[in-house]
């Protein structure tokens, strides 16, 4: 009787193992994101109220029609992307502004983000907020990013707001023919 209740916790188990692995190759083999519960991710975390306590942003930004040779990784992005930094509290806060209306949300989506666009905060008192933002894909619903290595998805529209934000700041020669255009 033992042995065949051990062959049935057995079977089971396997059985169980096969329809979480079967779940799991359907979720990674997804390039559509999946927004997990409607819950904001800035307001669950505290990230909002911690990004209005920043005291300097640098921002990166990559020509959109730029098809990178290999595969795009942090690093690459910051070599052959164009740098705004600004410590004006006026910036931070349009910024800020601008992140907080993306309505960015927990996410999970394939492994094969490439980021284009990064957003560096420094906090004051220490500490620093990461968020890398892949390209705007037409047949994606929403835009991927990972906040500090979490998956997220928000506006497409964001990327747009960070080639108007850059506009403000000084100009970068091998972005200005995207940026320059918000230029007012």
């Amino acid at each position: 009787m033992m042995q065949k209740i051990i062959s049935l916790a057995l079977a089971c188990a396997c059985a169980m193992s096969q329809a979480a692995f079967a779940q799991t190759t359907t979720e990674l083999a997804s390039t559509e994101p999946v927004i997990k519960a409607n819950h904001d991710y800035w307001a669950l975390d505290g990230l909002s109220a911690r990004m209005h306590k920043a005291t300097a942003v640098t921002l990166y930004l990559t020509d959109p029609a730029m098809l990178p040779l290999r595969a795009m990784d942090e690093d690459r992005l910051k070599q052959a992307g164009c740098e705004y930094t600004t410590e004006d509290a006026a910036l931070i806060a349009k910024l800020v502004e601008a992140v907080d209306s993306a309505g960015l949300r927990h996410a999970t989506f394939s492994p094969q983000f490439e980021p284009r666009e990064a957003i560096y905060l420094s906090l004051s008192g220490g500490g620093q907020i990461r968020l890398l933002l892949e390209k705007p894909y037409s047949e994606q619903a929403a835009l991927l990013g990972r906040v500090d290595d979490q998956p997220v998805t928000g506006n497409k529209g964001l990327v747009e707001a960070l080639y108007q934000w850059a506009a403000n700041v000084r100009r970068v020669g091998k972005c200005e023919h995207f940026v320059g255009k918000y230029r007012g």
